[in-house]
């Protein structure tokens, strides 16, 4: 089981920030059919509330935060014919993620150009401190291995329903071809199979809960760089985050 995760620090650093107050929680995975439909502990739920009602992130809803969220809400599926089945053309989901690589004399970003996620980008222009450089870095280990995991799940449902499409097509094809159906009637029984089928991404509840999650790691990440970044530091990357 996944569980949100907080920033996790290597001594030297928390004794650089004692007015600053960072929580270690770690992570661990199991088989993704286990995962599918884990959820938090009320004691988690409880404090992840509290966190978003006490702080400014509570404006920092999924379709602020997550750049493509309303990609990984509505995966967008090819069309089906007579010759070719459905297809998950693009579902916002990744495998990997190059991550921000800090200068080990400095806070600075050395890698800015591999960097895809305007948000690392936006990191760099914030003249970090080596000192904040070494907590970001531990916490977007955790963010990195807390968004993957709930990105793996998603890929996963995702398979799941264009298979249980396809089979469906593929019944419909049958029927085409021992003549119980027309032509006509096989396009227009497709075009409604891929109705349904787009319809189950958005309203599957496993979906839901992944995305949720998903919007849980984000949320935990941002609020360890508002631990983290100074005060003016913290505003101007608040500033960015509602605006991009």
């Amino acid at each position: 089981m996944v569980k949100p995760f907080f920033l996790y620090l290597v001594k030297g650093a928390l004794k650089t920030s004692k007015k600053k107050k960072m929580k270690k929680v770690i992570l661990s995975g199991v088989a993704i059919a286990a995962l599918l439909f884990f959820n938090f502990s009320c004691e988690k739920e409880t404090e992840i509330e509290q966190l978003i009602d006490n702080t400014s992130l509570k404006e920092l809803t999924p379709l602020v935060l997550i750049s493509n969220y309303d990609l990984l809400e509505n995966p967008k599926i090819s069309d089906a014919s007579l010759e070719e089945e459905f297809e998950l053309v693009e579902d916002g989901t990744i495998e990997e993620e190059i991550m921000p690589e800090f200068s080990e004399s400095n806070g600075e970003i050395v890698n800015k150009s591999q960097l895809k996620d305007s948000l690392y980008l936006y990191l760099s222009k914030l003249n970090l401190s080596r000192e904040q450089a070494i907590k970001i870095k531990y916490s977007l280990q955790e963010f990195n291995t807390c968004k993957l995991s709930q990105h793996r799940m998603l890929r996963a449902i995702n398979k799941e329903i264009i298979g249980k499409a396809n089979k469906e097509r593929n019944v419909l094809i049958q029927k085409y071809k021992e003549g119980k159906i027309t032509k006509e009637e096989l396009e227009k029984s497709l075009l409604a199979l891929k109705i349904r089928a787009v319809n189950a991404m958005r309203d599957n509840p496993a979906r839901k809960k992944i995305l949720e999650n998903l919007h849980k790691c984000h949320l935990e990440f941002i609020e360890n760089l508002r631990l983290i970044l100074s005060k003016d530091q913290w505003e101007k990357l608040l500033h960015f985050l509602k605006s991009r």
